[in-house]
């Protein structure tokens, strides 16, 4: 698999998933194994074209990016803190506080 194919398919995933749902074995898990994949190339090309997808794909990314996996991923969430959409700023800094220390030992990410 290039590395264009493996941002292809996690698009295609994103674009077709219902991430409400994604709890019950719906794609979060195909999502974030195609992430733990990503080559730099592909992490920018994220970073640069997640803005232009509609809201319910990018509650999908947000809800598939895990910011323990890589500091890209970390950075992609406090990105998305921003995000046009209330919608999306919620979730993204609901993602946030969960992996700030929120009743943690005390490690941070960020």
């Amino acid at each position: 698999m290039t590395a264009r194919d493996s941002f292809e398919e996690f698009d295609a995933l994103l674009s077709v998933s219902n991430c409400d749902r994604w709890a019950d074995g719906q794609g979060l898990e195909d999502a974030q194994e195609l992430l733990g994949k990503f080559t730099s190339a592909q992490w920018s090309r994220l970073e640069h074209e997640w803005r232009t997808r509609d809201k319910k794909w990018r509650l999908c990314l947000e809800s598939a990016l895990c910011p323990l996996q890589s500091a890209a991923e970390g950075r992609l969430l406090l990105e998305m803190a921003y995000d046009v959409d209330p919608d999306v700023r919620y979730s993204a800094l609901h993602t946030i506080s969960f992996y700030c220390g929120v009743n943690s030992s005390g490690t941070y990410f960020f």
